[in-house]
């Protein structure tokens, strides 16, 4: 069967050091790995015929005997392809965390992580040459493929704490905090956008920007008792 065979070794790395008793530095590289689905990689294509019909009487409902189809207008083939050639998805993550745990029951950590992409896997539009017979047949055909390369990179900030130093049942509140940065490259759609696409605005932008996140946690733990929001 036609395809695509692949072998790889994936290594790891991971290293931790403490600068201080409540200093923690953490460092770690790795290569991942990530499979084509089988729905993507079936050696398959559908092709999918629009045409209008032509009748007899134009602007008259269709009739087997009084107004049959004389003609079809605008054919246009399309097509959904399977692609049993997609390479997996590889990617080398690096990251770096500092851990501060200031309290017994309270730390800050801040970390740096840079994602390196290759072989995207992703929907795009091509031309597929399709035969019937003797005649050939140039289609425009939809399905996935391997897309390039790109980078994810970014910084997060944490802090969590239970504010046990304060006084009777005030010592079960707790509070977390998450903030977290991303920005990227060459990872952009390889689809052409339409104007006014839905989470698209008239000039082609997308709607929500997701570069930064940031989660706050509030919670209570007191004598079996346990709350959060």
């Amino acid at each position: 069967m036609d395809g695509t065979d692949y072998s790889t070794i994936l290594p790891s790395l991971n290293l931790s050091m403490g600068i201080s008793e409540d200093v923690v530095v953490r460092f770690g590289i790795s290569k991942a790995l990530f499979y084509p689905s089988l729905v993507d990689a079936r050696n398959i294509s559908i092709i999918n015929l629009d045409y209008n019909r032509r009748l007899q009487t134009p602007g008259a409902d269709y009739d087997e005997t009084s107004n049959p189809v004389v003609g079809i207008d605008d054919i246009e083939l399309t097509a959904l392809s399977g692609n049993p050639y997609l390479k997996p998805e590889t990617a080398i993550n690096t990251d770096l965390t500092t851990e501060w745990y200031f309290a017994p029951a309270g730390y800050v950590t801040l970390g740096l992580f840079h994602k390196k992409l290759d072989n995207i896997i992703r929907n795009r539009t091509f031309d597929l040459d399709v035969t019937y017979g003797t005649e050939e047949y140039n289609l425009s055909a939809y399905g996935p493929a391997n897309t390039g390369s790109g980078t994810l990179r970014g910084a997060e900030f944490s802090y969590s704490q239970f504010y046990d130093m304060l006084p009777g049942a005030w010592g079960g509140l707790g509070l977390q905090l998450n903030y977290t940065f991303i920005d990227q490259s060459g990872l952009e759609d390889p689809n052409e956008i339409s104007n006014g696409t839905l989470g698209f605005d008239e000039n082609g932008n997308p709607i929500a920007d997701n570069r930064n996140t940031s989660v706050c946690s509030v919670g209570y733990l007191c004598k079996g008792i346990q709350t959060k929001t």
